[in-house]
Order: C-alpha cells, then structure tokens, then sequence
C-alpha cells in the first residue's frame, strides 16, 4: 500500500478508546421494551403484580403463564381433535420442563397424554425425551393403573409410541420402574 492509501485506510479506522459503542437492532428494542415497562408502571423485566404474586416462574412472562394453565385446563377434559397451537410449539423451546409443568401434567386425560407423548418423541432427541418419559409418562401411567386398577388404552398407545426411541424408553419408564421394587409381573 503507499502512504497515500494508508492515510486513506486510517480515515475510515478509529482508535480503539476513541470508538462509540454502536446500537446493535436488539439494544434499540430492549430500550423500547423498557420505556414502554416503565410507562405501564411494571418492573423491569417484565415483573408486575403477577410476578409480585409468584405467578411467574422462571422468569416467564405472565401472560405467557396465563396461557399455559389455560391450555393444561383444556388438556384436562381432551379426547380428540386438534391441540392448542401453544402445546404444539412446547418441544421447541428451551425452557420446555418449566412451560410443560405450567400445563399440570398430571391432570390431563389419558388421551392428551398419547398427543403429548406422540409429538414429544418425535421432535426430541434420545436425552429429551427420557426425561419427558419419567417426569410425565411414567408417573402417569403408574398412577393410572394404581387407581382404576387397568390401563387405559390411550396410554397404552402413548408406551406403545415411546417404543419409538428405545434407549428413552429403557432408560425413562424400564429401569426407573424396575429399580423402584414396587412393580410386579401382573
């Protein structure tokens, strides 16, 4: 380059403690988040009486909540038809345990329990979907069968579907409940 170009070069290059912190698209939204937080007369952070309240966990917006528990009611008396839009995203969010908890799991009806089980074991990996299969699936069924003393074949279905992905299922529902003693031949 010759000192021509180089003086050029340089025009376009400040130095380092003279460079202004540029407004990247998300810090121009996050303000406006914020003044509008303020101008409601929420926290930042988006925690307002129902956060106050605990009705936010994890951070989750209360609408959001409110959402949720509304779509586990629903879950609740399901036996066909189509699934809330809400339930549907629910594998692809990070925080999925936290939302699916809102959702009252151990409240929905054995049919629910199958489109819960079908659409998590297809859009899970092996990892993910063990976990799904012992904090839902398994304490579902066993109560299910504590109480009516049979299974129901909406559940038998969803075991059946979580065959699908058999390191989860051994390592989700076969050895929990074999480890747990309490299980029998019958």
């Amino acid at each position: 380059l010759t000192e021509e170009d180089e003086k050029a070069f340089e025009a376009f290059l400040t130095p380092a403690g003279e460079a202004a912190p540029q407004k990247t698209l998300a810090d121009l939204i996050m303000e406006k988040i914020k003044e509008k937080e303020e101008g409601l007369g929420l926290a930042p952070g988006g925690e307002g009486p129902a956060a106050a309240e605990g009705g936010a966990p994890g951070g989750l917006d209360p609408k959001a909540v409110d959402v949720y528990e509304r779509v586990g009611q629903l879950l609740t008396r399901y036996s066909a038809g189509r699934v809330p839009k809400a339930f549907k995203i629910i594998p692809t969010l990070q925080n999925w345990e936290e939302v699916l908890f809102l959702t009252r799991p151990e409240t929905w009806s054995p049919h629910a329990t199958f489109v819960a089980t079908r659409m998590f074991a297809s859009n899970f990996n092996s990892r993910l979907t063990q976990r799904y299969y012992n904090l839902v699936l398994l304490p579902k069924v066993r109560e299910y069968i504590e109480e009516h003393k049979t299974l129901h074949f909406a559940l038998f279905q969803a075991l059946k579907k979580a065959l699908f992905k058999p390191g989860a299922f051994y390592k989700g529902i076969l050895l929990p409940l074999c480890a747990s003693g309490t299980c029998s031949v019958r």
